[in-house]
């Protein structure tokens, strides 16, 4: 499948951290990096360019996924419309905190179904379960998802169990840093809440703490600062 993630851009009256630094889109970088072994992945961050329609065009994507903060929900529900009303055969997912902590933010028609918690391990089944029966809809094989609540013909939502925290972030792949050719690459450092539970293994991501708790991790990744579009379509 073809899956395009979406970071929505913030408010234009929006003031906050954004205003005076620009982080990585992480999360989606983190599941982009899942995905890309079996699935053609493109990312395009709204905070750096408009555009959505031409990418939708010319990627003609079979999944759009978006995570938004909750200054940045409407702007996301905005775009999930927006591919819905024009594409209503591509499968809509969201996920970050703001979906995570108000769901019902999101439970709409052109929403297919919402990531709650972790995303990496969720998302994986996700895309194994439509890669079973696509272009057909997964219907009730969606059940078997943990951490995902997804919307019935008719419009009605499930909620599957809580999704088990990852017991250990060394296991996860490191982030894929989307990157146009020919841009520069530097070193930035990202950090996040989230620990690993035990000592990294040899070749793990760097930084990580030795148990889960309210520290964070901090790591290094090589990433391109694009100047223009910031998609990259890769398999």
């Amino acid at each position: 499948m073809k899956i395009l993630l979406v970071q929505p851009a913030p408010p234009p009256d929006y003031v906050g951290f954004r205003r005076t630094a620009l982080p990585e889109p992480l999360a989606l970088e983190c599941i982009g990096q899942v995905a890309r072994p079996h699935h053609d992945v493109c990312l395009l961050d709204l905070r750096l360019e408009a555009g959505l329609e031409d990418v939708l065009a010319a990627f003609q994507p079979d999944l759009v996924a978006v995570t938004c903060l909750t200054t940045e929900v409407y702007n996301a529900q905005d775009l999930l419309r927006q591919v819905k009303a024009g594409r209503p055969q591509v499968f809509t997912v969201v996920g970050g905190l703001h979906a995570s902590l108000v769901p019902e933010d999101f439970q709409h028609p052109y929403v297919d179904a919402i990531v709650i918690g972790e995303g990496e391990v969720t998302f994986r089944e996700l895309l194994e379960t439509l890669d079973r029966t696509w272009p057909d809809r997964p219907g009730e094989a969606l059940a078997a998802v943990d951490g995902l609540a997804w919307r019935r013909e008719g419009n009605a939502w499930t909620f599957n169990k809580d999704r088990a925290l990852i017991a250990s972030l060394n296991n996860l792949p490191m982030p894929a840093a989307t990157c146009r050719p020919g841009t520069p690459t530097s070193i930035s450092s990202f950090s996040t809440s989230r620990t690993a539970a035990s000592p990294p293994a040899a070749g793990a991501r760097s930084g990580a703490t030795s148990a889960r708790s309210g520290s964070s991790i901090t790591s290094g990744a090589a990433i391109c600062r694009p100047s223009g579009s910031s998609t990259n379509s890769r398999r």
